[in-house]
């Protein structure tokens, strides 16, 4: 629907990004038996040493089925003819299963016309490699639902990982796999050359390269703005390495949107939708819950029902917004599990890039002693013929000489990877390549060398 005609949509009014309209995801008919896998979640336990699975089971028929759940674990070898596949089956190594013990298989009955869900769990006996950027470990974990008597049975793979995620006692304040961890990258709007937002599951070598440049630039975090993506990205993100922000569109909301949006349902709608279709993917460390709202009290009410809801659903994850850095002791951090924050000193705000964005986050970090801090958004634009290209390198210098010294910032996220299109100026030119990906611009490289040194200073003793 067009925004600003109304409030019952999420997000309801003119955003920094293009409304398109149309089909812009996926349509197939595809053929099932009756009883049959409607999706599937496997989440490793904390320590690695079991996997619980939840299968939804739909019977489509008449009559009330009885059926079996068996699960397998295997491997997942990635090779450059089968990285981008949407098909976890191409890329699993059947012939290494890791031994496991299931659960004894227990018989369940699927009403008629109804969608059930079962839950097993696999205790691992062979040990697991953790998933991180530097190391993106994953596994095939494949579901055969074998319904009685004499039906045909169905069969599910799902993309799984595991990694322990915690926040730790000393700065920067974020682990993963018992080491500190920091993250730099970048922001991404879902736009691609040619295609646009009309991105399909046979888009993998679209995607691919997208994710490649910021590798190769030295990023290993990307913050997915400001929707959840296609489900292909962030399994591609799984493969290559990339630590995910993944968040809902509840962007610019006041105070009395954020109340009508939960009273409504809309917000919470979306955020459930969002932790069950991506709760099996190890790179997504963190969900976002709005971004640059204000109305703090109804703003507070907000996060603390998302909260509620991602403890539940969430998975292994930590729940963050990201805030108007104008603000840096905003108190609705605190219903956060990290503080989250877009720094603009410099460009919308402040006078001095690196003395304002230094001052705010001793503000921050004071505030919320203890906590990671993540700057999920920083930059300026080049525009169009690129006459502000050495001013946009000027603004990422001074920023990051306040990011990298602070020991409480725990991730940072440039805006934007690549330029994209808006209603506000038709094309936002604060990416690290344009929008056709054909011109690096000069802050990449101010960047990159940025993220090297910072992330290979030691941490502080513990």
């Amino acid at each position: 629907p067009e925004w600003g005609k109304g409030f019952d949509t999420v997000p309801y009014k003119v955003c920094d990004w293009w409304n398109y309209g149309g089909i812009v995801r996926d349509v197939a008919l595809v053929p099932r038996p009756p009883v049959h896998l409607a999706g599937g979640v496997g989440e490793f336990s904390p320590e690695g040493d079991s996997l619980t699975v939840r299968a939804w089971v739909r019977n489509a028929s008449p009559e009330a089925a009885r059926g079996v759940l068996e699960a397998s674990l295997y491997p997942l070898r990635m090779e450059a003819k089968n990285r981008a596949s949407p098909l976890v089956a191409a890329l699993a190594e059947e012939g290494r299963p890791l031994r496991v013990r299931l659960r004894p298989a227990l018989g369940w009955t699927f009403p008629p016309g109804k969608t059930v869900m079962v839950e097993t769990q696999l205790t691992l006996l062979d040990p697991l490699q953790s998933w991180s950027p530097e190391s993106p470990n994953l596994y095939a974990l494949r579901l055969r639902l074998l319904p009685r008597p004499r039906q045909v049975g169905d069969e599910l793979w799902l993309q799984v990982g595991y990694r322990k995620l915690e926040v730790g006692p000393t700065p920067p304040y974020l682990f993963l796999n018992g080491l500190p961890l920091r993250l730099a990258g970048a922001n991404r709007h879902e736009e691609l050359p040619e295609v646009y937002r009309a991105t399909t599951w046979e888009d993998g070598e679209r995607l691919w390269p997208d994710l490649e440049r910021l590798k190769a630039l030295g990023a290993n975090f990307l913050r997915l703005a400001h929707y959840p993506n296609h489900p292909l990205l962030p399994m591609l993100c799984d493969r290559i390495g990339l630590a995910l922000w993944e968040e809902i569109p509840v962007y610019w909301f006041d105070g009395s949107a954020l109340l009508r949006a939960l009273e409504q349902g809309i917000g919470q709608q979306m955020w459930l939708e969002m932790l069950y279709r991506d709760a099996s993917r190890p790179s997504i460390l963190f969900w976002g819950a709005c971004n640059e709202c204000s109305g703090q009290e109804e703003r507070a009410r907000f996060l603390r029902r998302l909260r509620e809801l991602a403890a539940q659903y969430g998975g292994p994850r930590l729940m963050g917004q990201s805030a108007v850095g104008l603000h840096p002791t905003d108190p609705t951090q605190r219903e956060c599990d990290v503080v989250g924050f877009t720094f603009y000193y410099g460009v919308f705000y402040g006078k001095d890039a690196e003395a304002d964005t230094w001052a705010a986050l001793e503000q921050a970090a004071h505030a919320f002693p203890g906590r990671p801090i993540l700057v999920t958004e920083f930059g300026y634009w080049a525009h169009p013929q690129g006459t502000e290209g050495e001013k946009q390198a000027r603004i990422a210098e001074a920023t990051l000489r306040a990011l990298t010294r602070h020991p409480a910032v725990a991730g940072m996220a440039w805006w934007c990877a690549y330029d994209y299109h808006t209603f506000h100026t038709r094309i936002n030119t604060m990416g690290l390549w344009t929008f056709d990906r054909a011109t690096r611009r000069p802050v990449a490289e101010v960047l990159a060398r940025a993220w090297a040194a910072w992330r290979h200073l030691p941490f502080p003793a513990p």
